[in-house]
């Protein structure tokens, strides 16, 4: 049987290079740049977790959540574009999830979500459906795919929050009645990177006040 390889090198007589591709061939300072690019977005989102770890000590989440630690990751094909992630406060489990990911995606924006399903949906649900409305006006969009793991802002992905909050909230219903999961995001533009650890913080704050999700009680200690 022939192989996939052995027909595409069978073909290989067909293959035509345009001017561009030959250009971008030759081209050796873009992916010199790209590297460092790639590298301060990683150095940024450290400083971002570093803003970011005092809003999550102030919530009491779950010990599972809370006790992990910052994971920092890139990859080249999102959609055909390189990417840096970090996840944190994060816990990937096959069906309960709580993620906040903060994603930079090549050419287009930097973004920060929330994911939840299983426990933690189910724990959050109620406050989320009551306290969505506080997200209005705020740039937020809710994940309408049949699937958590695209992060583009498409129609068939995300829709505006604003929007479906119009109706007294029948749509968000239908919403989460349709999945067992839900993904809230914010995205600001690439520009705006000198933002990225106040928006991270402030995104995560924001998110975990219409969960409901509870404040530490801090006493001061008397001095000695």
């Amino acid at each position: 049987m022939q192989t996939k390889m052995q027909t595409d090198l069978g073909m290989s007589h067909k293959i035509h290079f345009e001017s561009k591709e030959l250009t971008a061939i030759h081209e050796t300072e873009l992916f010199r740049t790209k590297y460092r690019v790639m590298d301060k977005v990683a150095h940024l989102f450290g400083a971002a977790s570093e803003k970011l770890k005092p809003v999550i000590h102030n919530f009491q989440l779950p010990k599972e959540v809370g006790e992990k630690r910052v994971k920092i990751f890139r990859g080249e094909n999102y959609l055909q574009l390189p990417y840096v992630v970090m996840d944190y406060p994060a816990l990937f489990g096959k069906v309960d999830v709580f993620a906040y990911r903060t994603m930079f995606w090549w050419g287009n924006f930097f973004s920060f979500s929330l994911q939840l399903s299983g426990l933690y949906l189910e724990k959050y649900q109620k406050h989320l459906l009551t306290n969505l409305n506080e997200l209005e006006g705020k740039e937020f969009y809710f994940c309408v795919n049949s699937t958590p793991w695209q992060y583009h802002y498409n129609a068939d992905n995300y829709l505006f929050l604003d929007d479906l909050l119009k109706d007294g909230g029948s749509m968000i219903n239908k919403q989460f009645s349709e999945r067992n999961f839900v993904k809230l995001s914010h995205r600001i533009k690439i520009s705006e990177w000198n933002n990225v650890s106040k928006k991270c913080a402030e995104t995560f704050q924001l998110l975990m006040n219409i969960t409901g999700a509870e404040r530490k009680q801090f006493t001061n200690q008397p001095h000695a």
